[in-house]
This record gives structure tokens, C-alpha cells and sequence, in this order.
């Protein structure tokens, strides 16, 4: 049986999303597959799943496609974070898990990200950059 994906709920919580939310998100993703015997699902669909921190929303500069850029709760360090950038239109699900974050490490450690860690580059900025904090 397949699963029905209501898309206009869909899209009113991609864009009801605070900054600082910790989030669910579920996508689709690219996938080669090698000596396949059947097309089933398995070669058509590669599902993947991350839980991190919300920043934002930002069409790519060169066709304008809308990516979800996520802080990684347990990768990277304070000032040079891991962001995910997943494209919008292969989010299939989203999961609200708690609010902004408050406390600057969790209990094991592993560090919690705040906002504004971050300025969106582009070209002219000098790409891979870190601009202020």
C-alpha cells in the first residue's frame, strides 16, 4: 500500500518552521544501484532521514530551487558547523521535535547550535567563507 503525502500540510509546516527548531526531516535522495534484477522500489526510491537543527530556506542562485538548511547536532564545532542542504521539493516529511534549543551542550556532550552562527554567502562573498557570528 502506498503512502498519501499531503503536500499542502506538508508545506505549511516546511514554512512554519522557527530558526532554532530541532526537526525530523525526511527525503528523498539520489541513488545508483548496480546489477539490478527487478525495477521495484528498492531502485527507485532511497529514503534518508536526519534530526537537526532548523536555520532556513534559501533558493540556490543558479535555477532557484528552495534547500532546508539544517545544523547537525553532533557533528562539527561551534563556529564551523555541519549544515545540511536538503532541496524542498524532496522533502516528503517533517517531524516538529522540540523547540529552540537552550542549553549550549547535552548531557553527553554533544554540542547544541544556536542561531545566527551562520550568514548565507554567495559568489560574490567568497563562497565557503565563515562571515560573522
Amino acid at each position: 500500500m502506498a503512502l498519501s503525502v499531503d503536500w499542502g500540510k506538508l508545506r505549511e509546516t516546511i514554512y512554519g518552521l522557527r530558526e532554532g527548531d530541532i526537526v525530523e526531516i525526511h527525503f528523498c535522495d539520489a541513488s545508483k544501484n548496480r546489477r539490478v534484477k527487478r525495477l521495484d522500489n528498492k531502485v527507485v526510491a532511497c529514503y534518508k532521514k536526519v534530526v537537526a537543527e532548523f536555520y532556513s530556506i534559501v533558493p540556490d542562485t543558479a535555477y532557484g530551487v528552495e534547500h532546508m538548511l539544517l545544523f547537525d547536532l553532533t557533528e562539527g564545532e561551534v563556529d564551523r558547523p555541519t549544515v545540511w542542504s536538503i532541496p524542498v521539493p524532496s522533502i516528503i516529511a517533517v517531524l516538529i521535535i522540540t523547540g529552540q534549543p537552550t542549553k549550549e551542550t547535552s548531557d553527553i556532550g554533544s554540542v547544541y547550535l544556536g542561531g545566527n552562527k551562520l550568514k548565507i554567502v554567495t559568489r560574490e562573498d567568497g563562497l565557503g567563507e565563515r562571515i560573522g557570528e
